[in-house]
């Protein structure tokens, strides 16, 4: 039974979801986990080889990353065609049709759309808006997707959820709105400060250089 089992949720995540018979939401709901591993694991294999390298002072090999975001990029392709087969045929999915974590794993793939045009991911926005008003997923998760939602558009983000790499170290994706609120408004939908946040780029990206984030040094002999 176990082996059959899983003959079947293999054979759903390689076939259409136009091709199932009716929204099996329990069915449905397990597909998620494994949307999930193929949304991650490209994305922690990276972020361990980048780490590795850091520690000895060195670039992560060119070819091999490149080659790793080649199939991420792949996946993360397969992975918006089953959700938006899933909802044109089942519609957006919810509490109590499905656990709340799918609901992350949706916001992930949607996330992490940057191959598509603007116009793809305004469209999935209204239904991340009703998934927050539900209860159905964090309020943080919505303001990182309306981050990437304004730096789509040539606008500044509002949460400053979105960082790069400059100058060996890590700073934020600037223009960043408001700057001198910006942890007020983090704090209000869950986020951690600025500051704090910045660290979890550093074994990957180096020092935070963020200015509001450098403490001063003490002047030498003091």
């Amino acid at each position: 039974m176990k082996m059959m089992r899983g003959l079947l949720l293999a054979a759903a995540v390689c076939c259409p979801l136009a091709a199932w018979a009716g929204c099996d939401w329990p069915r449905i709901n397990e597909e998620f986990h494994q949307i999930l591993d193929r949304d991650q694991t490209g994305r922690k294999t990276l972020e361990q080889l980048e780490a590795e390298a850091m520690k000895m002072g060195l670039q992560a090999d060119p070819a091999r990353v490149a080659a790793i975001w080649e199939k991420q990029n792949r996946d993360d392709a397969a992975n918006r065609r089953w959700l938006d087969e899933l909802v044109a045929r089942c519609g957006w999915p919810q509490t109590p049709n499905v656990e709340k974590p799918v609901l992350d794993v949706a916001w992930f793939v949607l996330q992490h759309a940057d191959q598509e045009p603007i116009e793809y991911r305004l469209k999935y926005l209204p239904y991340l808006r009703q998934s927050v008003a539900r209860g159905d997923l964090a309020a943080k998760r919505l303001a990182m997707y309306e981050d990437r939602v304004q730096l789509q558009q040539g606008k500044p983000q509002r949460y400053g959820s979105q960082a790069m790499q400059v100058d060996g170290g890590v700073s934020l994706l600037l223009p960043v709105e408001d700057p001198e609120r910006l942890d007020e408004r983090r704090k209000a939908i869950g986020l951690q400060p600025i500051c704090e946040y910045l660290q979890h780029f550093v074994p990957m990206m180096g020092p935070v250089r963020y200015p509001p984030c450098i403490k001063p040094q003490p002047p030498e002999g003091s």
